[in-house]
């Protein structure tokens, strides 16, 4: 899961606490235990490990004594998924138990001292056992499947709230946490939002990722001065292999996918069995594309009417997908540099209109005609390798040419003696013969 602002905002709830109290617990200092960790008091591995971390004490008996003297772990990320036994450390206030393998939460109820608890990236459904847990200020829940928020309702002192990544539909046990500053509601299924109306302290909700029906409860809480973070989520209307490509290029983000975060996506790389350029439209400041289809699929994508869409597009390669209309083209006016090798094109008069172009490769295709080029003056670099190209003299019309690729082409006696000569002479670099 991705550190947000939010989250940032909560883990320092979690390190510091609020109130009076402003003073980080001085840290425990722990040894390289490695493999001397004794296993003889917690049902779980993971959960001692933590515990005799925290206490630097690899071996020997954990008296109560002892256990009661840690106000404060971290047990995340230790495979953990039992955690009975932990009712023992009578003085804990700072608990987290982020990245594990729990389930069941009944052991926590023990712990009435607990003011600040992550329960992060489990697999928690049932939330009761948090509900005795009455000074709790601060709790991270992210990542989990909790749909009921019941149990949460007597908290009245949480102030930090993150529910991100759940399956909630129904919010309103959350009006009664009159206390709450910040609620992170990302990716789930909630559709009304008025039950958080009353939280007059509210100052950061985070709502992206919901069905939302109503948004004027979003522009009235930002009227009070809360900071609203929503984004509107849509229907996946990409191909998969695309989908593959935009989430890879995102950070292999999972969930819904941001209109705002496909904004930032400028070049994209799509390498696969792709099939369909449906909503590739929303990638809108996409300026360079590569797509190469991998597979041994028979269907390849043919229909590019998607493609005119892209109005920031300069940069675009398309091969070994078989193309042969490229009509669609001709309407990316912006296209600077153009590769389309290793398909079927024969015709070339989509691209008459493409005048800003500079570089243009179409090595491995069915091209014999180059008359649509030659008003493309600023062409510095052309690959007709391996066409049906015998005449090169079109391309002698085009005033910023540098070089001409040629090798695999049945050129006739006339451009062989007389047209490659002549371009030549004209400082064209004619390769391939």
């Amino acid at each position: 899961m991705p550190i947000t602002r939010f989250h940032s905002l909560l883990l320092a709830a979690l390190l510091w606490g609020c109130g009076t109290d402003q003073t980080a617990p001085p840290p425990a200092a722990i040894s390289s235990l490695g493999d001397l960790v004794e296993h003889t008091t917690f049902a779980d591995e993971g959960l001692e490990r933590a515990v005799r971390f925290a206490l630097n004490q690899p071996r020997g008996p954990l008296t109560d004594d002892v256990l009661s003297d840690i106000d404060t772990l971290d047990a995340s990320q230790h495979a953990i998924g039992d955690i009975s036994g932990i009712g023992r450390l009578t003085a804990l206030r700072r608990l987290t138990l982020g990245a594990n393998a729990l389930a069941d939460l009944a052991p926590l109820s023990e712990l009435d001292a607990l003011q600040f608890l992550d329960l992060s990236d489990n697999q928690i459904q049932d939330l009761a056992p948090l509900v005795g847990l009455n000074r709790l200020s601060a709790l991270d829940l992210s990542g989990n499947q909790v749909a009921d928020l019941q149990p949460l309702a007597g908290l009245g002192q949480l102030t930090h709230l993150d529910l991100d990544d759940n399956l909630i539909r129904e919010i309103a046990p959350l009006a009664a946490l009159r206390r709450l500053r910040l609620l992170n509601l990302d990716n789930n299924l909630v559709r009304d939002i008025t039950a958080l109306m009353g939280l007059r302290l509210l100052r950061d909700l985070e709502l992206s990722g919901n069905p939302l029906d109503d948004l004027d409860d979003i522009a009235d809480l930002n009227d009070r001065g809360v900071q609203v973070r929503y984004f509107v989520p849509f229907e996946n209307p990409f191909d998969e292999v695309i989908e593959a490509a935009v989430r890879k290029e995102l950070g292999n983000i999972k969930g819904p996918i941001s209109q705002t975060a496909l904004d930032r996506i400028t070049t994209l790389s799509i390498i696969g069995e792709i099939q369909t350029l449906n909503g590739i439209d929303k990638l809108r400041n996409l300026d360079a594309l590569f797509i190469r289809f991998t597979g041994d699929a028979d269907f390849r994508l043919a229909d590019l009417t998607p493609l005119p869409l892209l109005r920031k597009l300069t940069n675009l390669t398309m091969r070994d997908l078989a193309l042969s209309d490229i009509t669609p083209l001709g309407a990316i006016l912006l296209l600077r540099d153009l590769s389309l090798p290793n398909n079927a094109i024969s015709d070339l008069r989509p691209l008459a209109s493409l005048t800003r172009l500079r570089f243009l490769n179409l090595a491995g295709n069915e091209v014999s005609d180059l008359t649509p080029l030659i008003n493309l003056n600023r062409l510095t670099t052309i690959n007709l390798t391996n066409n049906e190209v015998s005449d090169l003299s079109p391309v002698g019309a085009i005033a910023d040419l540098k070089q001409v690729w040629v090798r695999g082409n049945p050129l006739s006696s006339e451009t062989l003696t007389i047209v490659v000569p002549a371009l030549r002479e004209a400082g064209i670099f004619v390769v391939g013969i």
